[in-house]
């Protein structure tokens, strides 16, 4: 078995590592509480859905479920299947059981949805910031989009328990079409609600779409370290210590706005009894470094003195 040959991947993989390393080297050097502020958001968005796990009364909504199941004859998956589909007209007198149980069915789908969504937050998190310490900025920024869309249809869910089922429905590639005819202009019109339309429109831009600005960086960078008249596309997209902090200090201030909607996506939650104010802090202590750095080094490219 050949072993010896250093392959493609072996070159990016060492790229990746170097870079890794590096990163989390600079990051310290310049705020020693750089690698504390991911820690705690990471931490907080796991205490987040950990708490959302232990009030959003899915038990509850299943259990009246249940309860309308075992009136009914046939299998229980197609009556599942009615309510899922069933448009209710008007309003009957007295107790409504077929409401309600299409209601329980509708708030269980939510709390299903929405547990999703919520561990997406936060395992999405830790892909992109992993993704920006070995200096794919591309990747990174696609990460930050679908944040930013998690954000948004956690909100929408909230007030619309119907949609959920819409979206657990989107693995077919179908139903997932008709999610995104159905609900797109909802989702961005909340995203500019929640002030992360930027975010959605820079990720789509530069990792969703295949546009210039995808490979910008890294042609740039291949033409400091290649020889004159190629062209080269380097494996990695920020060569500047200061660029990295900025980069750095966007994600996770994006992450501080996505955090700030979380009231609204889970309000099932006393958002007063859970602590950001540290991660809140440890933002701004990093923009603080990070102001004077940048301004040096636009007063240095400009050749101001």
């Amino acid at each position: 078995m050949e072993t010896a040959k250093l392959y493609e991947i072996d070159r990016l993989s060492d790229c990746d590592a170097n870079n890794l390393a590096e990163s989390r080297r600079v990051l310290l050097a310049l705020h020693r509480e750089s690698l504390n502020a991911v820690d705690d958001c990471a931490k907080l968005l796991e205490h987040v859905g950990v708490l959302f796990g232990q009030t959003c009364k899915y038990d509850k909504y299943q259990q009246q479920l249940d309860e309308w199941l075992k009136t009914q004859s046939g299998e229980p998956a197609q009556h599942v299947k009615f309510l899922e589909q069933a448009t209710l007209i008007g309003k009957r007198e007295g107790h409504d059981v077929i409401a309600n149980a299409k209601r329980a069915l509708e708030s269980g789908n939510a709390v299903i949805a929405r547990t999703y969504l919520v561990l997406r937050l936060g395992r999405d998190f830790l892909f992109g910031l992993s993704d920006l310490l070995r200096l794919r900025l591309t990747s990174m920024l696609g990460y930050l989009r679908i944040q930013v869309e998690t954000a948004a249809i956690l909100t929408l869910i909230s007030s619309d328990s119907a949609m959920a089922v819409d979206w657990l429905n989107t693995a077919d590639l179908k139903r997932g079409t008709e999610f995104y005819k159905k609900h797109h202009q909802r989702i961005i019109k909340k995203l500019k609600e929640l002030s992360l339309h930027r975010y959605y429109e820079q990720g789509s831009s530069m990792a969703l779409h295949s546009r210039v600005l995808g490979v910008a960086s890294g042609i740039m960078i291949g033409k400091q370290i290649g020889s004159p008249g190629t062209v080269r596309l380097t494996y990695q997209e920020i060569d500047d210590h200061v660029i990295l902090l900025l980069w750095f200090c966007v994600y996770l201030r994006a992450h501080k706005e996505i955090i700030d909607a979380l009231p609204q996506a889970l309000p099932e939650l006393d958002f007063d009894q859970i602590e950001v104010w540290r991660f809140e802090q440890l933002v701004e202590s990093l923009w603080a470094t990070l102001r004077p750095l940048y301004k040096a080094k636009r007063q240095k490219r400009s050749g101001v003195a």
